[in-house]
């Protein structure tokens, strides 16, 4: 279920099955999972089915669960020589929003995905972050905008 989500999504030829690996944590039900970037050798995250964790715990369920480096993650993206950009997705469905995203980041663009409902809500996100680039995906189009002013006491 999960890789037919994926590669609905287009990203099925990023996905690779390895199924040698194994965790040593016991509460562990089904299958367990390591998430890897392509321009990187070391573990971003992993994660596993472990529906006996919540037996343990007196509840009767089914339970997926993953944990993500994000100190990992951020070192992937800075100083990567591209221009960093919130790109909203404007209502497009994922794979549509994905498909535009990536002919930005092949145009010069680290983009910042925002599901927000309002354009105005997702300029507000790059300019707090400091971004002078703002992306509307359903437009295909980049604006250049002036970022957040920091006040001084």
């Amino acid at each position: 279920m999960i890789v037919e989500a994926l590669g609905e999504l287009g990203l099925g030829e990023n996905l690779r099955i390895d199924l040698a690996l194994a965790r040593e944590l016991e509460y562990y039900s089904g299958p367990v999972f390591e998430i890897f970037s392509g321009n990187a050798g070391v573990s971003l995250g992993g994660g596993g089915r472990y529906d006996g964790l919540l037996e343990q715990y007196g509840i009767v369920g089914q339970a997926l669960g993953f944990g993500i480096d994000l100190g990992a993650v951020a070192s992937l993206s800075q100083e990567d020589g591209l221009t960093p950009a919130v790109a909203w997705c404007g209502g497009l469905s994922p794979r549509i929003a994905l498909e535009r995203a990536d002919d930005f980041i092949a145009s010069g663009y680290r983009v910042e995905l925002s599901w927000q409902e309002s354009r105005e809500g997702a300029i507000q996100l790059a300019r707090t972050r400091g971004y002078r680039w703002w992306i509307d995906l359903s437009g295909c189009t980049a604006y250049e905008i002036e970022p957040a002013t920091k006040e001084v006491p």
